[in-house]
């Protein structure tokens, strides 16, 4: 920006933040000349005709129009360079004669322009949305992504975490009963003995020793039925266990995160802030700015 980096009156210093030095300038400039005008952009949409057997209908389409206020101010700093400051979306209130201080920031060689000052009114134009988003395009505070997210998405983001963490959880399980780490499940020894238990019956010729070894079986399929309902819901306590621990250490890690950042944000906010309220200067401008 050739308005910051200008060698006209400036007055500012630099701050540290987040290790990165960030400069701060001041510029004092004579208002010489100004222009102000509307631009107006019109825009046709939608619209639609349907005729059928039985009638139709016309849609006339939509026209919408749009004002934007375009300001042009000339300004010229103590040693007679001249240069224009064009501004969109809303103008500065200034007058030919003013004084206007011009503060920006420089970072790595590039340059922000973040506020207008009006000397003789006191009035202010931010030029920066935030300080956030500023920080964000040098690179020296990147922002998170769940900030940046509407409470539909970070939901949506919730739910997809949720479904992650507990098929997570799932695999754990599944690997931790593979590999022995798990107790060996009573249900499945109960299980070979009642199938050995049911095939001697199949195959015992003697009625009563048959009904002897269906009975054994049958009192072996009820504990087995019992030991099964058991580890189900074992597996279930530590499936939802792990599920829940896994989504909620990732949504304290998230906002961990976030919280970091937005501290780290209100110090810089803070920094930058005292760093532009400067004193203005009280003297006019040399003869030279002014002829």
């Amino acid at each position: 920006m050739g308005i910051i980096s200008s060698v006209g009156r400036s007055t500012g210093g630099a701050i540290v933040i987040n290790g990165r030095p960030v400069a701060i300038r001041h510029h004092t400039w004579q208002v010489i000349d100004r222009q102000t005008w509307s631009k107006t952009r019109v825009e046709l949409s939608g619209g639609s005709t349907y005729i059928g057997p039985y009638g139709g209908y016309v849609e006339p389409p939509q026209l919408t129009s749009r004002v934007t206020e375009q300001q042009e101010i000339w300004l010229r700093d103590e040693h007679g360079k001249e240069v224009p400051l064009r501004l969109s979306n809303g103008g500065f209130p200034v007058r030919v004669g003013h004084r206007v201080v011009i503060s920006g920031v420089e970072i790595d060689g590039h340059s922000w322009l973040v506020e207008l000052q009006n000397v003789d009114t006191g009035s202010r134009k931010q030029m920066m949305p935030n300080w956030g988003q500023l920080l964000n395009q040098a690179g020296i505070l990147r922002r998170p992504t769940w900030t940046g997210l509407t409470e539909v998405e970070k939901g949506l983001r919730i739910i997809g975490i949720a479904l992650l963490s507990w098929l997570f959880a799932s695999l754990m399980l599944f690997n931790a009963a593979k590999i022995g780490f798990m107790p060996d499940s009573r249900a499945e020894h109960l299980q070979e003995q009642v199938r050995a238990l049911n095939s001697q019956s199949m195959g015992e010729p003697d009625r009563k020793t048959r009904r002897v070894l269906e009975g054994k079986a049958g009192s072996l399929q009820r504990e087995l039925d019992q030991a099964s309902a058991k580890e189900r819901d074992t597996f279930l306590i530590w499936l939802n266990g792990l599920g829940i621990s896994l989504t909620l250490g990732t949504l304290l890690w998230l906002n961990k995160g976030t919280g970091r950042y937005r501290r780290q944000l209100a110090e810089a906010e803070q920094q930058l802030n005292q760093a532009l309220c400067l004193p203005l200067p009280k003297q006019p401008m040399s003869s030279k700015a002014l002829a």
